[in-house]
């Protein structure tokens, strides 16, 4: 349907002749404008909330991306480890979790024997499509595992899923078969619906990039619909060992109906953090030149002197995972030191700007101050923080990049005070915790002054936008100017 601004649009039921009273049906209307332009990458500006915790220290689940459904009015999503499981409430910020099992792990010899992680859904009527990552021949200990991809159907608005047609009901395969002593085979996926069809994005092992499938939603994703991109066209299918690789993209999804395109995000050291790329024709990729996040560690084999690790970033709204003007940024997050048992799921609003022209800096990350409610300390930082500790004032936004005019600040930790500190450059012979941005040298509209105060009493380091830091402590020096 064609309308234009200020046009009113009337959702109407058609009630028939039957009796409908008392009907409870739920309807959640979402409206994006069709955009056939070129993708502005330069055009697009996020700005990243705090860290909240949703779940954590865990040592399962919290395996895989995490993806939602709006079930009758009601958000669930998907966490998992071998196991599925559920967290649901009103809305995105109050979810709760359940223990029990979504889906599981198959009988020994099965392509999903070592579990099924529910990782992508799309509710049909009064059935929920979903697709599971699977594993066999596992043997974690020597990094040995082979994935695939499996299909199933919830009949309980997404209480539990069913495997469809069982054992017969693989999707997706990948060019290597099982080998002991490596990781073969193909999954990780998630899936968007655009248009006619369901899209699969999946990491292939054979070389470790970003693979595609494609499903027409009138077969509904079920097994022998599938087909993968080979020798440019959608042209192997998914059960067949062939398919061509995209290069480096990632595998978690997202409709970007600003541009009505589809986005991948990604944890990418060597880039600096967070990937986000933007595709129209679903083969073809750009990535923006900004990390979403800084990341600076992929080490999953965990020591004490490891950085902090975010894994598994998923873009999620109300509506699953079609996004405009604002999403959420979910993610698995380690602290510094820790290892997997000791696993969060988080997440953080992103407000998304089209500023129909190119714009510098794009990527900005809040920085507040926290302050514990338990022990005399303010924590300046971007992180998730402790449950003791409570926002009590924004200072701004760090940037992700490092641009001409503009200095790193680094979050560290005195330990002899129980004092947390930014300094700029580096943490010299203090804890070093984390990268927590770049903010101007000098003042640029836009931009308040950041000032590094310290308590003396408290033995305190914190950060203010007050030259006389706001009567808490004196002004050490100036850090910087950071955007507002």
């Amino acid at each position: 349907t064609s309308v234009s601004k200020n046009t009113n649009i009337d959702f109407v039921i058609i009630k028939g002749n039957g009796y409908n009273y008392c009907d409870a049906t739920y309807f959640d209307a979402y409206i994006v404008p069709v955009n056939s332009n070129t993708i502005c990458l330069d055009c697009l500006q996020f700005k990243v909330g705090p860290a909240v915790k949703v779940l954590g220290p865990v040592g399962n689940p919290a395996d895989n991306p995490f993806v939602v459904i709006n079930s009758g009015g009601k958000i669930i999503g998907y966490t998992a480890n071998s196991q599925t499981f559920s967290l649901s409430g009103p809305d995105l910020e109050n979810l709760t979790y359940s223990p029990a099992e979504v889906i599981g792990p198959g009988p020994a010899g099965n392509f999903d024997e070592c579990g099924a992680w529910l990782q992508a859904v799309s509710p049909i009527g009064n059935i929920i499509r979903g697709w599971y990552h699977a594993e066999k021949s596992c043997d974690y200990s020597q990094g040995q595992t082979d994935k695939s991809v499996g299909y199933a159907e919830s009949y309980d608005g997404g209480k539990t899923f069913n495997k469809w047609n069982y054992p017969n009901n693989k999707v997706l395969r990948g060019i290597t078969s099982a080998t002991s002593g490596t990781q073969t085979g193909a999954g990780d996926q998630t899936v968007v619906r655009w248009k006619d069809y369901y899209y699969m994005y999946f990491l292939e092992l054979k070389d470790w990039h970003t693979g595609v499938a494609r499903s027409k939603v009138i077969d509904g994703g079920k097994p022998g619909t599938w087909w993968k991109w080979y020798n440019n066209g959608f042209n192997a299918p998914g059960l067949s060992q062939n398919s061509t690789t995209l290069g480096f993209f990632g595998q978690s999804v997202s409709h970007n109906a600003l541009y009505d395109a589809l986005s991948l995000i990604t944890t990418d050291k060597w880039f600096g953090g967070l990937r986000l790329s933007q595709s129209k024709n679903t083969t073809s990729w750009s990535s923006i030149d900004e990390p979403l996040l800084i990341a600076e560690d992929e080490d999953w084999s965990r020591d004490p002197a490891d950085k902090e690790l975010i894994v598994y970033p998923s873009i999620v709204t109300p509506a699953g995972n079609s996004w405009m003007n604002s999403f959420y940024l979910f993610y698995t997050y380690l602290q510094p030191g820790e290892d997997f048992s000791q696993r969060y799921l988080v997440y953080r609003k992103v407000d998304v700007t089209d500023s129909l022209a190119t714009t510098s800096p794009q990527m900005k990350v809040e920085l507040n101050n926290y302050e514990s409610t338990i022990r005399s300390d303010i924590w300046s930082t971007n992180t998730m923080v402790p449950a003791d500790y409570v926002r009590t004032k924004k200072m701004g936004y760090t940037l992700t990049k490092e641009f001409p005019g503009s200095i790193p600040l680094f979050d560290c930790y005195i330990p002899s005070w129980d004092d947390h500190m930014v300094n700029p450059g580096g943490c010299g012979v203090e804890q070093y915790l984390r990268k927590l941005g770049w903010v101007w040298t000098t003042q640029k509209a836009n931009t308040l002054p950041l000032y590094r105060c310290f308590d003396a009493i408290n033995t305190n380091h914190f950060l203010s936008n007050d030259q006389n830091c706001d009567g808490r402590g004196v002004n050490e020096f100036l850090l910087g100017y950071i955007e507002q």
